[in-house]
C-alpha cells in the first residue's frame, strides 16, 4: 500500500472518542508511526488509542500541550 504523504484527520477512522492504535500504524505506516509515538511520549492516552486532538496537532506540525 503505498503511503499518502499529507494526512490529515479525516484519514483517520475515528471511534467515537479515540483513534486504535492499529488504525494509527496502518495509515501511517511504520516509520511515521514511530515519530508520532515519540512525540506522544508522557501524553494522555486511552488503552485503545489516542485522542483525536492530540493526533490532529502531530499532523499539523504542532508542539504538545498538555
Amino acid at each position: 500500500m503505498k503511503l499518502k504523504q499529507n494526512l490529515t484527520i479525516k484519514d483517520f477512522y475515528i471511534s467515537p472518542a479515540y483513534i486504535a492504535w492499529e488504525e494509527l500504524e496502518r495509515v501511517l505506516g511504520k516509520q511515521r508511526y514511530k515519530r508520532f509515538l515519540k512525540w506522544m511520549n508522557g501524553q494522555t492516552t486511552v488503552m485503545q488509542g489516542v485522542y483525536q486532538d492530540d493526533l490532529d496537532r502531530w499532523l499539523k506540525g504542532l508542539p504538545v500541550i498538555d
